[in-house]
Parts: C-alpha cells; structure tokens; sequence
C-alpha cells in the first residue's frame, strides 16, 4: 500500500531520483539496470530471486544495491544470488561456488575462501 515511501528512498539511493520521470527508454545501459532494480525491490518480499544484479553498474549503484540487500537481509527475506561481485559474495550467510559445472565450494565465505573460488582448477 504504502510504495512511495521505499521507492523515493530506493531512487534517491540509486542515483535516479532527479530521473525519476524520465521514460527508461531514454537512459544509458547501466541507468536502466538501476531502474529495473528499483522496479523490483520497491515491494516487499521474502524471497528474493536474482542472477547478477550487479552488472552494468557503476561502483556507486554497485554499493547502494549491496547496502539494500543487506538492509531487507537484516529484516529476515531470504535472497538467492548468483553473481560473480566478490564483494558481495563476502557478506554472503552460505556460498555454493561452481566451477565447470561442479561445485567446488559450499559453506560460510571467509576472505581467503572466496578469493580461492575464482581462481583456475
């Protein structure tokens, strides 16, 4: 009921609320992945389904979106991530990491583990 509240503060976060009435059609590749995940987070949930969020942003999108993630995280929804932002892999509760098809890793992340996961068999 109340959207208009979160997705102010969901555009402000992302950089796009002076862009706010603006067509998407009109913005650059990484303005419009910011849209779409303003678009997608305005709502509440309890689950959340995503397959690399960060692509196409910028650093400061890049940190406003690891910051909701773990804000709504911190509220109790559940989020399933596939991505390949080490820096969010870092703040991850469990990491399934595949390499080829197989899983190579699957626990809590720490520094050392996480930077292991992408580097060659």
């Amino acid at each position: 009921d109340d959207w208009e509240t979160p997705a102010a503060e969901l555009l402000d976060a992302l950089g796009l609320a002076a862009r706010a009435d603006d067509l998407p059609t009109t913005f650059s590749r990484g303005l419009r992945q910011k849209a779409a995940i303003a678009l997608a987070l305005v709502r509440p949930f309890d689950v959340l389904l995503v397959d690399e969020p960060f692509v196409g942003l910028d650093e400061s999108g890049k940190t406003a979106l690891r910051d909701h993630l773990q804000r709504v995280a911190g509220r109790g929804a559940t989020q399933l991530v596939a991505t390949h932002e080490l820096g969010f892999v870092a703040t991850a509760d469990r990491v399934i990491a595949l390499r080829d098809g197989a899983v190579v890793f699957d626990g809590e992340p720490a520094a050392a583990e996480v930077a292991a996961l992408v580097l060659p068999a």
